[in-house]
């Protein structure tokens, strides 16, 4: 995660589970001033006390934003209160999840924000998947905050696909979903959870996302068979 700010400061979150603060100088130069990471890791750990994909971005924007702090006579908390720009990367995740229960997460950034006590009004976007769209979330954020429109800002990512996985394997995906794997073979149809589903899920408000970028993408012929495929083709 990655923190960047004009005037004072500002930040962004990068690639997978970490943090980074930006801080904008006085000529408005969008400078990083913090980051974070959180990696879960276990196949063993129990799904029902793993975080979902939200928690383990906050978890790495909170450690960006204390490291941004850090020898500074200001709370964490008080920085975060601050951020008016979040985005996060689309979620891998979300290529697992039946049609017709998708988006899992109609909105993660402003789920995101939600959690980290956020402004109101807060920008929130999302980019796409590839393998670029960090560092195109990095870009778009900076252009946001050299032209003045916001302040502080978080670019932030993260994926919990095999703890996904592995509750759906147990009868427990969110909501109850039928799921999937990559070749298309249904997971869990034959057990059942006296724990329930997963509570994973968007939050039911917010406007939609500022979308980042672009996709062209094709779906396999196997995608399509299974319904796995998003035959998504949208412009920035």
């Amino acid at each position: 995660a990655k923190l960047t700010g004009s005037q004072s400061f500002s930040y962004k979150f990068q690639r997978l589970l970490p943090g980074t603060w930006l801080f904008m100088t006085g000529d408005k130069t969008p400078v990083i001033i913090g980051v974070g990471r959180i990696t879960q890791r276990g196949k063993g750990a129990d799904v029902a006390t793993a975080k979902g994909p939200i928690a383990l971005m906050e978890a790495a924007v909170r450690r960006a934003a204390a490291d941004a702090v850090r020898g500074a006579h200001l709370q964490s908390q008080d920085l975060l209160s601050r951020v008016d720009s979040v985005s996060t990367v689309a979620l891998m995740m979300e290529e697992r999840v039946p049609k017709q229960h998708r988006p899992l997460y109609r909105n993660p950034a402003f789920a995101l924000a939600q959690l980290l006590g956020a402004k109101p009004g807060v920008r929130c976007a999302v980019s796409y998947h590839g393998g670029d769209k960090p560092q195109v979330l990095v870009n778009d954020l900076a252009e946001h905050l050299s032209n003045g429109h916001c302040h502080v800002g978080i670019v932030a990512g993260g994926e919990c696909l095999d703890t996904f996985m592995r509750a759906s394997k147990l009868g427990r995906a969110p909501g109850g979903m039928q799921v999937r794997d990559a070749i298309g073979r249904e997971v869990g149809s034959q057990q059942s959870s006296t724990s329930g589903p997963l509570a994973w899920g968007d939050v039911k408000y917010g406007d939609e996302p500022h979308i980042v970028g672009n996709v062209e993408r094709q779906d396999s012929k196997q995608e399509a068979i299974h319904g796995l495929g998003s035959s998504q083709k949208k412009d920035p």
